[in-house]
């Protein structure tokens, strides 16, 4: 399968609108891990780190927590990927089921669950 095969085919998949608990638990038939530095435009993608990932019960739109929650703990499509030369930072643009964007920076060495 071409590169842009596989970008087609990623764009057919719907990004899920629920908000992902750290206790979420992958589903291998459906989801697969890869380390930043293979996230590609088109990729449906959830920030997988437990550590960083908050409880979402009882969180209140008033919570400082709230802002963390709903740019790591949903779905996004990747848009824009962009790498800086030289640096292990990588930029994207992640659309949400909603259509709302988040510019969204990280290290390429994190870890992300993807959509198959």
């Amino acid at each position: 399968m071409t590169e842009t095969e596989l970008e087609e085919e990623m764009s057919l998949l719907e990004i899920p609108a629920d908000l992902v608990d750290r206790t979420f638990v992958m589903n291998p038939k459906t989801e697969d891990i890869v380390y930043g530095e293979n996230l590609k435009d088109g990729m449906i993608v959830l920030f997988e780190d437990n550590i960083m990932s908050k409880s979402i019960e009882g969180l209140t739109d008033e919570d400082y927590s709230w802002m963390s929650v709903i740019e790591t703990q949903r779905w996004c499509r990747i848009t824009h990927l962009r790498r800086s030369p030289g640096s292990p930072i990588l930029k994207f643009i992640g659309v949400y089921a909603d259509g709302t964007k988040r510019v969204r920076t990280y290290n390429e060495d994190w870890a992300w669950l993807f959509k198959k």
